[in-house]
């Protein structure tokens, strides 16, 4: 599973996506993928561009697993 780290901040999902984890090539796909449901947070489909991600509700506050379409996985480790 490809993996990514980032910090243990609060973040919007789109900057998230591109800026934190380079999950992401860009804002615009980031933002489209997310319209349409393609973008899933701890097993949690999430449809809102204004959406928060807070890494110290998930997983122990040390991993973020993010889903792209239907395989594509990715591990976040947060770092203090």
């Amino acid at each position: 599973m490809p993996s990514a780290t980032a910090p243990a901040t609060s973040a919007n999902l789109v900057e998230f996506l591109v800026d934190v984890t380079q999950i992401e090539k860009s804002r615009r796909q980031a933002r489209e993928d997310i319209n349409n449901g393609a973008i899933y947070v701890n097993g949690d489909r999430v449809q809102d561009v204004d959406f928060t991600v807070d890494p110290s509700a998930h997983f122990d506050g040390r991993f973020v697993i993010i889903r792209r379409g239907k395989r594509k996985y990715f591990l976040v480790h947060i770092t203090d």
